[in-house]
């Protein structure tokens, strides 16, 4: 496996040859688990964004921009993809920065119509998405047909035994306290697998959602979607809210 990892050099190198321009700066991004981004300001103060993969990681990278590409068609407020190419054996994608910040950064400074405003055009953008099509499989992927689940409740058991680990790994807590939530799926399992497989946008929360001015510009981050109950987002995104201690 290569050793190469994107820098700054490759960022710049990437916009001079898809771009035609030189940026002036190039900065990384310091959040992303799998991705090398970086954004880029050119001369006259236009901008843009540098995804890096390892090699390692181009067909998921490749996979993404095919995904961005198609919702875009159907009308979801995407960044625009400007190249997908390889440089010095590493993946990279070339797309639009949109101009704001993540939701969850500003959303203090909201009044009430700023914030219904932007809640209206996610609920825009997840409509969109169900235009995407449905082969009847569950879980997070960039095609339908590669849903990794036959059932809804796949989903969710995956993401108790994920929650499981996470705990145990920790150490700060005893890892019983998810057999309650085990016990009402287990209840309420027949009822959620007869649940559709819905094309949904699963991480437009208080991350993702970007905000400018109090006017929403756009989602980013869309590596792959969820097909399922498309009422997870919402509920995720209620979740984070109380954890910030957020009005109801």
């Amino acid at each position: 496996m290569s050793k190469l990892v994107p820098t700054v050099e490759h960022a710049a190198k990437a916009a001079g040859i898809h771009l035609g321009w030189q940026p002036v700066e190039v900065r990384r991004f310091t959040t992303g688990s799998a991705h090398y981004v970086f954004d880029l300001t050119g001369p006259d103060g236009r901008k843009a964004v540098a995804r890096f993969g390892l090699p390692a990681y181009e067909p998921a990278l490749r996979e993404g921009a095919a995904l961005l590409a198609r919702m875009a068609e159907l009308g979801v407020p995407v960044p625009q993809l400007y190249a997908v190419d390889r440089l010095d054996d590493l993946p990279v994608m070339l797309m639009q920065r949109l101009e704001g910040t993540d939701l969850g950064l500003v959303i203090a400074t909201l009044d009430d119509p700023q914030f219904k405003a932007i809640a209206g055009h996610v609920a825009a953008a997840q409509a969109a998405v169900t235009g995407f099509g449905s082969a009847g499989r569950y879980g997070y992927s960039a095609s339908a047909e590669a849903a990794p689940h036959a059932r809804w409740t796949g989903v969710l058991d995956a993401h108790l035994e994920r929650s499981r680990q996470r705990i145990l790994k920790a150490g700060l807590f005893d890892p019983a306290v998810i057999a309650p939530v085990a016990a009402w799926l287990d209840r309420l399992r027949p009822e959620l697998d007869l649940l559709p497989a819905t094309p949904f946008l699963h991480d437009t929360t208080t991350k993702n959602v970007l905000v400018a001015d109090g006017r929403f510009t756009g989602i980013v981050d869309v590596d792959d979607l969820c097909f399922g109950d498309p009422r997870y987002a919402p509920a995720l995104t209620l979740a984070v809210l109380k954890m910030m201690r957020w009005p109801e």
